[in-house]
């Protein structure tokens, strides 16, 4: 109501969306989600109640516009302050409305760089070509063909130039050099757009080991890469309106707010997931990504009927397979659902088939190597989830992922390994309650009730809501967790001990 206040106050007037972020939602980090979401909700309520167009109107690079005469209509809101004009110049391009830009989720390899005259010119070519092969499994990234002339040209011609001439926004190089028997690989990913550096990766190793482990080197550094891209997109995504971008670009719009995620963030993913159901019904990637944060809410105590959003999501896996049974993401969601609920066999058998497909995507091995490290093979897990750490280190879900490696610890009776991966988890996002809960977990295993209460403590400051019947129920999940210390019967009398009131542990 105050957004439809704001612009019934400057009726035919356009409104930027900087200015009425800055009116009702000053520096939160979810104003630019919000603000959509209120126009969203505004504009199906005038549908609902018999407007015949519409009555809001997107004004590209700018903001909206009310387009209805206003009656009656008494000062509540206060003054817009009109924006100087050189702030609307300064806004990023709107590639959607300009067909010179190039398509945004996309990305050329150009020939890396050598040291004239030496042997290591058909290493670059081949770790080129490679590359181009690997990042082309990201689903929906657009590859441009490995173009060997961007060799003779690159010191001619600066990065926004050859993002320009192959028609990309991102740009992969680097250098390929020996010295002595080291062998150093060096890539850099640019924003051909605003000309920026976007990150850089250094591998060094002997010759020897290098060639042979040259298919691993190629997988560290496509992953990373396709992370970084997609970080970036998601953030100019999340700036745009929902009806300018695809539906997989506005799934991944949601990802930026995983990296402050708490309950607030994850009620946000799921109405900007609704309402990407609602208007695109029939994409098979909104459906499974609506279905793992629905079950991920359950797990985390975050949902007031946990059986309901169980059901919920498990008819959107279902939905999202009949729609798109081979999509990596599809099958990737369809993994993770599978794992919270204890198929444990269905969960490898979609997080496989989810790598086979696209080997980039760090989520689906960490959690392929929390379902292996707490069930089948503790180390061999650990060092899945440690893998998607070392290739994504700026992934929105890192310290889910520090928690995962946290758990797969207690099951193998690695106390001290759990503690540190916990607190490393809550180092990353302190605003996520459940590795409070989890390192309390394993400071009971230890004995160490008092320094268990103030961690359960901070859990309760991030989310007061959690319960002690949410604690027990997280480990009835997980009984990998706990078994091999103490009974259960036993855990839940430590944790009547530990709970900071009166309330009832559920048994």
């Amino acid at each position: 109501m105050d957004v439809l206040c704001s612009l019934a106050q400057r009726q035919g007037e356009v409104v930027t969306r900087r200015q009425l972020i800055d009116m009702h939602w000053g520096s939160q980090f979810s104003g630019d989600e919000s603000l959509t979401r209120a126009i969203s909700r505004l504009r199906k309520t005038f549908k609902s109640a018999g407007a015949k167009e519409p009555y809001i109107e997107t004004i590209p690079k700018r903001g909206y516009r009310l387009r209805q005469v206003v009656l009656g209509f008494e000062d509540q809101c206060g003054a817009v302050d009109d924006e100087p004009e050189e702030e609307v110049a300064a806004e990023a391009p709107d590639r959607t409305k300009d067909a010179s830009m190039p398509p945004g989720y996309s990305v050329a390899v150009v020939p890396l760089r050598v040291s004239e005259g030496t042997a290591e010119a058909a290493l670059a070519e081949e770790i080129g070509c490679d590359l181009v092969q690997m990042l082309s499994r990201a689903p929906n990234l657009r590859v441009a063909a490995y173009q060997g002339w961007c060799a003779e040209n690159m010191g001619a011609l600066g990065a926004d130039e050859l993002g320009r001439r192959l028609n990309v926004h991102y740009l992969v190089s680097g250098s390929v050099r020996r010295f002595a028997e080291k062998q150093t690989l060096r890539i850099e990913l640019i924003d051909t757009i605003s000309n920026r550096h976007i990150m850089s990766w250094k591998f060094e190793e002997t010759a020897a080991n290098f060639l042979s482990n040259l298919d691993d080197f190629i997988l560290d550094l496509s992953t990373p890469i396709v992370c970084e891209i997609q970080i970036a997109e998601a953030s100019l995504a999340h700036m745009r309106e929902p009806d300018e971008m695809d539906a997989r670009a506005a799934v991944r719009s949601t990802e930026i707010l995983r990296q402050a995620y708490s309950s607030q963030r994850a009620a946000e993913i799921v109405a900007h997931l609704e309402d990407l159901i609602t208007r695109d019904p029939d994409n098979g990637v909104v459906h499974a990504s609506l279905a793992a944060q629905l079950t991920q809410n359950v797990v985390s105590g975050w949902s007031k009927t946990p059986p309901a959003d169980f059901a919920r999501a498990e008819l959107h896996i279902k939905r999202a397979l009949k729609i798109a049974p081979r999509d990596p993401d599809v099958l990737a969601s369809a993994g993770i659902f599978a794992f919270m609920k204890r198929d444990d066999e269905a969960a490898v058998q979609f997080l496989e088939r989810s790598l086979k497909a696209n080997p980039n995507n760090p989520h689906a091995l960490a959690v392929l190597g929390f379902q292996r490290g707490i069930t089948i093979d503790h180390q061999a897990g650990i060092e899945m989830i440690c893998t998607a750490e070392k290739r994504a280190i700026h992934h929105p879900r890192s310290s889910v992922w520090a928690m995962y490696r946290g758990c797969c610890h207690l099951a193998a009776q690695e106390l001290d390994s759990a503690r540190q991966a916990l607190r490393e988890a809550i180092d990353r996002n302190p605003n996520y309650h459940l590795p409070y809960v989890l390192l309390a977990t394993a400071l009971i295993l230890e004995g160490r009730l008092a320094e268990a209460r103030d961690m359960i403590l901070g859990g309760r400051e991030v989310n007061p809501e959690y319960t002690s019947c949410d604690w027990a129920g997280l480990l009835e999940t997980f009984p990998e967790l706990y078994r091999k210390y103490l009974k259960k019967s036993d855990l839940v009398k430590q944790i009547c001990n530990v709970w900071i009131n009166d309330m009832i542990v559920c048994q």
